[in-house]
C-alpha cells in the first residue's frame, strides 16, 4: 500500500500496534530473539519502501528528495541494522 493510500484509520492502526510492541519490548514479554527478529522485518520493509519512506520524510520536513533518501532514510535502516544485531 502506497502513503497515499493510506485512511485516517490506517495511520491509527499504525500507531496502535507501534505502542504495543513498545509495550511488549518494555514489559520483556518477547525474547531477544524475537526483538532482533522484528527489527529485522522492518528494515526489509524500510528497504522495500524507500521512496515512499522518503516522501514522507520530505514532506514532514522540506528536505530535497535525494537528501532525504541517502542521509536521512538510509542512515535509519543503518540504525535498525545495528539494533537488529
Amino acid at each position: 500500500m502506497r502513503v497515499s493510500e493510506n485512511t485516517p484509520e490506517d495511520i491509527n492502526h499504525v500507531i496502535e500496534v507501534t505502542w504495543h510492541a513498545i509495550d511488549a519490548v518494555y514489559d520483556w514479554k518477547i525474547l531477544g530473539n524475537e526483538c532482533n527478529r522484528l527489527f529485522y522485518w522492518f528494515v526489509e520493509l524500510l528497504e522495500q519502501q524507500q521512496d515512499e519512506s522518503t516522501t514522507v520524510e520530505v514532506l514532514d520536513n522540506g528536505k530535497t528528495f535525494a537528501w532525504a533518501r541517502e542521509a536521512d532514510v538510509a542512515m535509519s535502516i543503518d540504525a535498525f541494522h545495528h539494533y537488529a544485531g
